[in-house]
């Protein structure tokens, strides 16, 4: 091992500044070789001294692990929730997109607004949501789109009835047609 070797090395050596200059110092340094205890002509590594303060405090190096792997099970929980809350927002959100899509293909088109605002009021400011939240804005933006092209096209319709129910002679049946298109 280097920590012998390196008392033999300095008791042996050519120039005596260089030796140890008593037998105790020898002594000294083979006794803490054998005790696993560091030496004064050898510099352990990091690591040998990371073992050997371990071995010397078992209580910390125990209470620190425990405390480590509370940490790490408890961040490893902790993600586990917030993903199982995802997935229960996304889930929501899916089933209101096609509550959405299905009151907006019978042109209940209120009912296709509230649903998606639902979905994104769930969504919140999730940061891992955000995609989502967009994409139940854009799918809202396009019923209200919807809703709007029904309204002209209605509206389009009801003017030509007025209209024609007008050249027929039937005012009273275009004032109504007139009417409902103003509501």
């Amino acid at each position: 091992e280097k920590p012998l070797e390196a008392i033999c090395l300095k008791a042996l050596a050519r120039k005596s500044k260089d030796r140890y200059q008593s037998a105790l110092e020898l002594a000294a340094d083979v006794e803490a070789f054998l005790a696993s205890e560091p030496v004064s002509c050898f510099e352990d590594p990091p690591i040998v001294k990371a073992k050997r303060w371990a071995r010397k405090n078992p209580k910390t190096v125990s209470g620190s692990l425990a405390t480590m792997a509370a940490v790490v099970a408890i961040a490893v929980g902790s993600s586990v929730v917030h993903a199982s809350a995802l997935a229960e927002i996304r889930s929501f959100a899916a089933t209101q997109v096609t509550k959405a899509e299905s009151a907006a293909a019978d042109s209940k088109f209120e009912e296709a607004n509230t649903a998606l605002t639902e979905a994104i009021g769930r969504a919140g400011s999730e940061p891992d949501l955000v995609e989502l939240k967009q994409s139940l804005e854009n799918r809202q933006a396009l019923i209200e789109q919807e809703r709007i092209q029904q309204l002209k096209s209605d509206s389009k319709r009801r003017l030509l009835l007025a209209r024609d129910d007008f050249r027929a002679g039937r005012s009273g049946l275009a004032r109504t047609s007139l009417a409902e298109t103003l509501v």
